[in-house]
């Protein structure tokens, strides 16, 4: 009689734990996975603004925004501070070098 209980018990607890064991398992499918990054971190770009006939660029670096004043012929000089994070060209549209484009490219 004793084999008779403990294999009713037993046959319920088994059945119970394979149910388990195979959500388990199903649910496991789910969660694994390999995930591919691309890319880069980088820093905003400086904003330009032109400020009585001085350009200011304000950039962000190093957790902080700072704003230096330059005028465009200091620009094409390039101080070495800015070298660093851009390289100037300035082409002038009329003979008088009164108009011109600026462009700056980022490093």
């Amino acid at each position: 009689m004793l084999l008779s209980v403990t294999r009713k018990t037993s046959l319920p607890l088994l059945a119970l734990l394979a149910l388990f064991s195979f959500t388990a398992m199903a649910d496991a499918g789910g969660q694994g996975g390999v995930i591919h990054f691309t890319g880069q971190i980088v820093e905003p770009p400086c904003n330009v603004s032109l400020e009585q006939q001085r350009l200011a660029m304000s950039c962000y670096n190093t957790g902080r925004t700072q704003t230096r004043y330059y005028s465009p012929q200091e620009l094409l000089k390039a101080p070495q501070h800015f070298k660093q994070i851009a390289a100037v060209n300035l082409h002038y549209l009329d003979e008088k070098k009164k108009l011109a484009v600026m462009n700056i490219s980022y490093r």
